[in-house]
């Protein structure tokens, strides 16, 4: 069972799952331990002026017109947003969203936790359009259903959103299971320089420091790295501490400096510099724009175990 612990750098719930639930062998399926941290849920109804370029956010974003019809943009690549299908967006994925007259919005902000060996084959670089199933419009009927009723932080709801994402996220990953199934397990040295990361991105990390987790010299650690994740250990580290920064901003109404402090950068403006370069806008303007507090909701943590 995932053993869960109280992070009080975070203030929320983490879970550390066993380095072979970590790899998905526990049950021998390579989803196993697949979780979501929710910033933002919520139905919006008859929204005007949706209208927003140049969007780029660290979590992954979920979209779907319950009425009316919008436009999402990515290059020169246009969907269509409407009653017969929804989008994910990726982080680090830049977007314009628009719409002409009244929608009904429905929306999450979140982030997906994979296995390690999950995250390192499945990679996505582009919004991604589903037509809608059976299921998709039933779970989607249950939602507003449950809004309508409860409001935004009713817990059902929650659980409906969290629903919604295994059904989206089962058929994202589909084409790459026995992928998944024939692969070797990531190296050992890998994850450990990784759960590194993830455990202590609040400290002043060095490829030193990171490296001793695995057991190597820095320079080996470093191409070992690359070579398993594609990046390196100090990019994966600005990843994180972005993220985690984001997060904060969304969810707290803590200053951008104490943001700053608990996410690891040296200073506000080391982090103002490196948020903006990432999304576009500023801290403050991030929080102004996409801050749950803002809206009145407040975002919920809902992590599965093995």
């Amino acid at each position: 069972m995932a053993d869960p612990r109280r992070d009080a750098v975070k203030g929320t719930y983490t879970y550390d799952f066993p380095e072979d639930a970590r790899h998905g062998a526990v049950s021998g399926n390579p989803l196993e331990g697949v979780a979501f941290i929710f910033y933002v849920h919520a139905w919006t109804r008859r929204v005007r002026d949706w209208n927003y370029a140049g969007v780029l956010s660290p979590y992954w974003r979920l979209l779907h017109c319950s009425d009316g019809a919008g436009r999402v943009r990515f290059g020169a690549t246009e969907h269509l947003l409407n009653r017969r299908n929804l989008i994910l967006i990726p982080p680090d994925v830049p977007t314009d969203m628009s719409a002409s007259g009244v929608i009904d919005m429905l929306y999450a902000h979140f982030l997906p936790i994979f296995p390690i060996s999950v995250e390192l084959i499945f990679k996505a670089d582009r919004p991604i359009e589903l037509k809608l199933r059976s299921e998709h419009r039933h779970l989607i009927r249950l939602l507003m259903a449950g809004y309508a009723r409860a409001g935004q932080q009713h817990t059902a709801n929650l659980l409906r959103f969290r629903a919604l994402l295994d059904v989206c996220f089962a058929e994202l990953l589909e084409p790459y299971v026995a992928r998944l199934c024939a692969a070797k397990p990531p190296d050992a040295r890998a994850v450990r320089m990784l759960d590194c990361i993830q455990r202590r991105y609040a400290a002043k990390l060095t490829n030193r420091q990171i490296a001793a987790a695995a057991g190597l010299g820095a320079d080996r650690a470093v191409r070992l790295f690359e070579d398993a994740t594609g990046m390196t250990p100090m990019a994966r580290l600005r990843r994180v501490r972005l993220a985690a920064a984001a997060r904060l901003l969304v969810t707290t109404d803590k200053s951008i400096k104490e943001v700053a402090v608990e996410c690891g950068f040296a200073n506000r403006f080391h982090f103002t510099r490196l948020f903006a370069d990432r999304t576009g806008v500023g801290p403050a303007a991030f929080r102004r724009r996409f801050g749950a507090a803002a809206h009145g909701r407040p975002a919920i943590d809902l992590r599965q175990g093995s």
